[in-house]
């Protein structure tokens, strides 16, 4: 993961966050994913442009419209940017495995993703994915 001096602590610190969201995810864990999520939150990727509430975003979460068996974040060319003392983003590739009506799809895909500090936690603001071909 790309860093200077100054900013490895914020780069270490979202990059766990970011591994914590996936994991709650992997392990479809509603609950984790929520408490890492600022809402609305605007996200990005193949489907289109949305913001989703809460509400919006359960209802999608337990579709289990495809989840993942595994993933793998590229940590040596991750970037992270802190904006301001309250905000933070981060980009990088990640290869998963995803199972969708019962067959396994390999993904490589670049994700970015805005953190933002709420008190003294760090929640997701938006998240993008681009499928890469």
């Amino acid at each position: 993961m790309e860093t200077n001096l100054q900013n490895k602590d914020i780069s270490t610190e979202i990059m766990r966050l970011e591994k914590q969201y996936w994991d709650a995810m992997a392990a479809h864990d509603l609950q984790a994913a929520v408490n890492l999520t600022d809402f609305p939150c605007i996200v990005s990727s193949e489907h289109g442009i949305q913001s989703v509430d809460r509400e919006q975003f359960e209802k999608m979460f337990n579709s289990h419209e495809g989840s993942f068996s595994s993933w793998r974040i590229d940590e040596s060319k991750a970037q992270v940017r802190q904006i301001g003392p309250d905000t933070a983003v981060i980009a990088y590739s990640v290869h998963a495995s995803v199972v969708k009506d019962g067959k396994t799809q390999e993904i490589d895909a670049v994700d970015t993703s805005t953190w933002v500090k709420k008190g003294d936690k760090w929640v997701c603001a938006m998240h993008t994915e681009t499928l890469m071909h």
